[in-house]
């Protein structure tokens, strides 16, 4: 028991990460397309497969698609941890691997801080990934739909979730970077 309570406490970031955007999609769909998701009458089972199957989705999706963008740009700047690691910016793969090997590092990768940034950045990928989903929803929402009603709130809550977002990703390379 101990064991299973163990491995669930260390994997709790990333149950957050794939599962809380994917359950939050769920009640977006519903304010977004009403009438698909009352014509189609799913069971609870089925809701909770979708909302794991789209968390999933836009979590992968967010990470390999403008993160890795952003993730690219921003490792030019001396802002990152990576910069620690070279000394001009179009060396970004040996940064990287410099930076990796410190960070991923057994000691390191078992030390408490290790734990509170890896949670950290769950959360900062988690609100990403819903305000990407709630700007998504927001956009394609059926006229007859809540989303739609309320338009100009839902695009300005989630456009200010992606940027407050963002804005904990920039502090989190930060604090990374003073730490390795």
């Amino acid at each position: 028991m101990n064991k299973i309570l163990s491995d669930f406490l260390n994997n709790l970031s990333s149950l957050i990460r794939f599962s809380l955007p994917g359950f939050v999609s769920i009640a977006l769909l519903y304010g977004s397309i009403p009438d698909f998701i009352e014509k189609h009458n799913f069971d609870f089972k089925s809701i909770l497969l979708i909302g794991i199957v789209i968390g999933t989705t836009a979590h992968i999706i967010h990470r390999n698609s403008w993160f890795v963008f952003f993730e690219s740009w921003y490792f030019l700047t001396p802002l990152t941890p990576v910069s620690n690691f070279n000394d001009k910016c179009h060396h970004i793969a040996k940064g990287w691997s410099g930076f990796a090997i410190v960070r991923y590092s057994n000691s390191f990768a078992q030390s408490n801080l290790a734990g509170y940034l890896g949670h950290r950045w769950s959360l900062a990928h988690s609100s990403a990934v819903i305000a990407e989903l709630t700007i998504g929803c927001t956009l394609f929402a059926q006229c007859n739909s809540i989303l739609n009603k309320y338009y100009c709130l839902f695009l300005i809550l989630g456009t200010s979730l992606f940027i407050i977002s963002v804005l904990n990703m920039m502090i989190l390379y930060k604090v990374e970077k003073h730490i390795v």
